[in-house]
């Protein structure tokens, strides 16, 4: 590691090793699903846009059905030895995937395939993503986690930017359907990673048989991840409330995601125009979560209270929406999205994931799970359905409400297309309610993590 790097992120004697390793684990894992991403939505435009509704619902099922199978191996196996399992069991997915796209397939089998494909990339991006910050989240402790999370989620960051940037290198050279064993390799480069990473850290693992890499005699009713994770929320008000965070988070960012769609539509023409606007808005994003990321992120969770964080992205987002309702405008609103989204990626992940620090292992790889996941499915789901079912009251708040917004729309039309502009005022109120909320639940949030990581030196300090 460079003298100023290890300056910047306070990167102590024997630690060096393990968070070069960790932040090439997460680039390699994120530049893998930047390739796969794109594919997938070359070939989720051959389905159709009817067929969105039911992938929502079709992905809160897998996704359940996937927290089931991942309990039975967190309770049958020691960590690096599933995670190695899990990593593994999506590369051959991939090879599989890449050998049927190549098959000759009847028009129906082929839409069947893009289906399968697009929900498999939905669960595979939120599984190994979420593995990946519970193993960290196991092999770190608190005071390391807001240290060092800023400069290893970095690697997430920079994979993004790379992934991006070698597809478009490679699709000229390669079908796009190829470039999906490509991502595969990079899955077992995760896995070598991951198990040097075990190595070096090893003293944190969670208890287990240290004489045998063998599956761990199963408890008496060894319960699924989708019915524990839920039970640990139950009894768990710190859990119930990351939950309850993650849910008002996925779900604002999909009203922002509506708002900003609906403006492209309207104010940018044609598909190459919109893809290029798109690309540029997620370059930006990237770039200035990353200067952020390795400038800022440490020191901040170092020196200030976790709950700066935490509020940061709800606070631009409600700014943003603010804004927007008073001067209404594509470049209003992207321009708070890629603010949101870059801390986000950068300051409110890491923040998040130093929350699990002082949790149980069974908790890191459970609930966790459970709430990356699940929840976050939920979530969307949840947002996309109150926009679709309450349209008429959202329209009638948005005209009661805003209405200021109605005539700056209207007066910024380009006559390229029609705009929804009081459904789209109303969903710029449901932002600054779910921001509030969510800044209410961090501070709730960030109190708890600081009275569960006071009590140990208290009672250090009592001994």
């Amino acid at each position: 590691m460079g003298g100023w790097l290890a300056r910047v992120a306070e990167i102590r004697p024997g630690e060096g090793e393990a968070v070069a390793l960790s932040f090439l684990y997460i680039f390699l894992l994120m530049t893998g699903y930047y390739i796969l991403k794109p594919v997938r939505d070359a070939l989720g435009l051959e389905l159709g846009a009817s067929k969105l509704p039911s992938l929502f619902l079709a992905g809160m099922v897998v996704m359940y059905l996937a927290n089931v199978v991942y309990g039975w191996l967190v309770n049958r196996w020691p960590r690096h030895v599933f995670i190695g399992m899990v990593y593994r069991f999506f590369a051959v997915n991939l090879v599989l995937f890449a050998i049927a796209f190549r098959a000759e397939l009847s028009s129906d089998m082929k839409r069947a395939l893009i289906a399968g494909y697009f929900q498999w990339v939905s669960v595979f991006n939120l599984f190994v993503v979420a593995i990946f910050w519970s193993f960290m989240n196991d092999v770190w402790d608190v005071g390391q986690g807001k240290r060092l999370f800023g400069l290893i989620g970095a690697g997430a960051i920079t994979g993004a930017l790379t992934g991006s940037f070698v597809t478009r290198l490679l699709v000229a050279l390669f079908r796009a359907e190829d470039l999906l064993v490509v991502s595969a390799v990079m899955l077992e480069a995760c896995v070598q990673l991951m198990q040097r990473v075990h190595r070096l850290r090893g003293a944190r693992e969670p208890a287990a048989d240290p004489a045998s890499e063998r599956p761990q005699p199963p408890p008496a009713r060894p319960a699924a991840s989708g019915a524990s994770g839920l039970a640990l929320l139950a009894r768990s008000r710190y859990l119930r409330l990351l939950a309850l965070f993650t849910f008002l988070l996925t779900s604002s960012n999909t009203f922002v995601y509506f708002q900003i769609n609906a403006m492209v539509e309207r104010e940018v023409d044609g598909k190459e125009a919109r893809t290029a606007y798109f690309a540029g808005q997620n370059t930006a994003v990237n770039v200035l979560g990353l200067l952020v990321q390795v400038v800022v992120t440490g020191q901040l969770l170092t020196r200030c209270d976790i709950r700066v964080g935490l509020t940061l992205v709800p606070l631009v987002m409600l700014a943003g929406a603010v804004c927007f309702l008073t001067s209404p405008g594509l470049a209003v609103i992207a321009t708070a999205y890629v603010v949101a989204t870059a801390l986000h990626y950068s300051v409110n992940r890491a923040s998040r994931e130093v929350l699990y620090t002082p949790t149980a292992p069974e908790e890191k790889y459970k609930a966790k799970n459970f709430i990356d996941t699940l929840v976050y499915r939920v979530g969307d789901a949840t947002s996309a359905s109150i926009v679709e079912f309450l349209k008429p009251l959202l329209r009638w708040a948005g005209a009661a409400v805003a209405p200021a917004a109605l005539t700056g729309l209207a007066a910024s039309s380009t006559g390229k297309g029609e705009l929804d502009a009081a459904l789209i005022a109303g969903i710029g109120l449901l932002t600054i309610a779910f921001a509030l909320a969510r800044i209410a639940v961090a501070w709730f949030l960030g109190r708890e993590f600081n009275v569960t990581t006071r009590r140990p030196r208290e009672d250090a300090g009592a001994a």
